[in-house]
């Protein structure tokens, strides 16, 4: 097994761990024995979960960039597009939306 396939097994078996058992109950000793790799090989890919998490998450948001035509990379394209990921990390951490104003319909301020 490669360096890029154990990094991706690593990620679908933590997914599949903590989706069966919760995070918290899901330790790295048990997502390298079902990977089948020594703890040293998973640390060598992700020190901690929180590693793989973020892994697991930035992934997502370069495919949906790529769905949205940002690219992988979307601080590469000349346009300015948006990066999602601080969008989805808000979101995760229980944060609302930015509000826009004009989207919601609501009128600014005049003075009479």
């Amino acid at each position: 097994m490669n360096q890029t396939d154990t990094r991706t097994r690593i990620q679908d078996v933590a997914l599949r761990m903590f989706i069966d058992n919760g995070y918290e109950a899901t330790s790295l000793r048990e997502i390298a024995e079902d990977v089948g790799v020594t703890k040293a090989a998973l640390y060598y890919h992700f020190k901690t979960k929180d590693e793989i998490v973020t892994s697991l998450i930035d992934d997502r948001i370069a495919a949906l960039n790529e769905l949205a035509g940002l690219g992988p990379d979307p601080a590469a394209d000349a346009r300015g597009p948006r990066d999602l990921r601080p969008q989805v990390r808000r979101g995760a951490a229980g944060e609302p939306p930015p509000r826009h104003d004009a989207v919601h319909g609501a009128q600014p301020d005049r003075a009479a």
